[in-house]
C-alpha cells in the first residue's frame, strides 16, 4: 500500500509538471507571418500577393491581422487539437462572404480576396478568436 501511494504521488507530480510545460509552451508560442517565418508580430503584410497562411493555434489566429494584395489567397491552417471555424464578419453580424464550417485539427480552409477592403472574421465557437484581412 505504501508503494502504491508513492507511485500515485509521483504520477500527480509528473502530471503537474507536464501541464506547466504545456502552458509555458503556449505562452511562448510565436506568431507566424505571411511568409511562414517566425516574427512575433500580429500584423504582417503579404510579400508576393500569391498565398498567405494563417495558423489557428492556442485559440488564436496567428497572425490575427494581415495586409495583402488583391487576388491573394488566404489559407487558414488548424494547428490546434480542436475544431475551429473561419466566418466572415463580426460576432452577431456575419457578412456572408465566407464560412468554413468546422475545420478539424490539421485541416485547412482557403479564400481568395478579389476585392479591396477590410474583412473581419472570427471563429464561431471560440470567443475572442478574431482576425482581420486588409486587401490593398
Amino acid at each position: 500500500m505504501r508503494i502504491f501511494n508513492r507511485v500515485l504521488g509521483l504520477i500527480a507530480v509528473l502530471t503537474m509538471l507536464l501541464l506547466l510545460l504545456i502552458s509555458v509552451s503556449c505562452m511562448n508560442d510565436s506568431d507566424q507571418s505571411a511568409t511562414g517565418t517566425e516574427t512575433g508580430q500580429d500584423d504582417t503584410s503579404a510579400q508576393n500577393g500569391d498565398e498567405v497562411q494563417i495558423a489557428m493555434r492556442s485559440f488564436r489566429f496567428n497572425p490575427d491581422t494581415v495586409t495583402i494584395k488583391q487576388g491573394t489567397t488566404v489559407t487558414w491552417v488548424n494547428e490546434d487539437g480542436v475544431a475551429h471555424t473561419v466566418v466572415s464578419g463580426v460576432r452577431n453580424n456575419k457578412s456572408g462572404l465566407f464560412d468554413s464550417g468546422n475545420i478539424s485539427s490539421g485541416g485547412t480552409f482557403s479564400y481568395t480576396f478579389n476585392e479591396k477592403g477590410t474583412f473581419d472574421y472570427f471563429c464561431e465557437p471560440h470567443s475572442g478568436m478574431d482576425g482581420t484581412v486588409v486587401v490593398e
